[in-house]
């Protein structure tokens, strides 16, 4: 087993707590991302990374799949992107050989344009399973589409088209019918000082990669170029997405979390028959503070917390007091199967 300070976040805690809750621990010797906790019956719950057995695998694999969550959701009336599912051309002609009747149901370059004429630009572009907000881009016009999805094509059979929904990006975490936490999350940006090029200020964030193509066409939808050198004080946008993985910031906003959004989070969830996920939402107004109007993006049914947890103490500490909940519906669950 590696060293206990190499092990992965929630091998860490769960080992914690199992120890304090006389229940087994097995996890992989490899890298001790994935396990299973037992309880005195031999009972047990499995677990590879955040994926737990708390959600059923159906509902979890809708989850996985941004085309479909979309989809369900707004067929039980909630606030969903209008979106479009587009196939790669070789993912295309791989199924008209093999099941051509299904193809029909397929479509590529042309429908992007037309959903594109009928939506508007911008538009965002998306993995359809991706996480973690990687490969996400946002096209303004046609000629970046279309050099978005020929990027995408290439490491990616399906990506999702979504109408660009501007507002607070936040990431709310549910456990059956309670709010965990609700995180307001914003987009990596830098704070130009009146000497350094945008490629140096960049440089300075970890999770920022410079090789990343949408570094230069975010800077480009500012007018700005990596060599650039920012006036002091100006703030100036990196990517598209605000997710902790690619250098977003975060700040804790469960208190502020209006009724209506809190409601939504969980009802959207159990639409789903999920018991423990993210639900991502972009709230758009405030005019009625306790029924903002907002769009449910995708949900999330497997959050990953490590990039939270190491953002400092108060945050750490709000990750492991969520983990000890996870942990605690995990025990239960093994409890009331006997």
């Amino acid at each position: 087993m590696p060293a206990s300070k190499a092990k992965p976040l929630v091998s860490r805690l769960m080992a914690d707590y199992c120890d304090r809750h006389d229940l087994s621990l097995v996890i992989d010797k490899a890298l001790g991302h994935a396990g299973y906790i037992a309880n005195k019956a031999g009972k047990r719950s499995f677990f590879v990374g955040t994926r737990f057995d708390l959600n059923p695998l159906g509902a979890s694999e809708i989850a996985r799949d941004k085309a479909y969550t979309a989809e369900f959701l707004r067929r039980d009336g909630f606030p969903v992107p209008d979106s479009l599912l587009i196939s790669s051309p070789s993912s295309i002609a791989v199924l008209s050989s093999r099941q051509p009747g299904y193809t029909d149901a397929l479509v590529g370059f042309q429908a992007a344009e037309r959903f594109a004429d009928e939506v508007g630009f911008p538009l965002f572009a998306k993995p359809n399973d991706g996480k973690e907000g990687s490969d996400v881009f946002k096209g303004r016009n046609r000629a970046e589409l279309s050099s978005i999805l020929n990027n995408l094509f290439q490491r990616h059979d399906r990506v999702l088209l979504q109408q660009a929904v501007t507002g607070r990006d936040l990431r709310v975490l549910v456990l059956g019918n309670k709010i965990l936490c609700a995180i307001e999350r914003t987009a990596p940006e830098v704070i130009g000082d009146g000497r350094s090029t945008l490629a140096e200020l960049a440089g300075g964030i970890n999770q920022i990669d410079p090789e990343d193509p949408r570094l230069v066409q975010t800077l480009e939808g500012q007018g700005y170029a990596l060599s650039d050198v920012p006036a002091t004080g100006v703030a100036v946008s990196l990517l598209p997405t605000a997710n902790l993985s690619s250098g977003g910031s975060a700040r804790d906003v469960t208190q502020y979390l209006p009724k209506a959004i809190a409601e939504a989070a969980i009802a959207s969830g159990k639409a789903l028959g999920l018991s423990y996920f993210g639900a991502d939402l972009i709230v758009q107004s405030a005019n009625d503070a306790s029924s903002p109007d907002f769009t449910i993006l995708e949900l999330n049914a497997a959050p990953g917390l490590s990039m939270l947890h190491r953002l400092g103490p108060k945050h750490a500490k709000m990750v492991e007091g969520i983990y000890e909940q996870v942990f605690e519906a995990l025990g239960q669950k093994l409890e009331a199967a006997y």
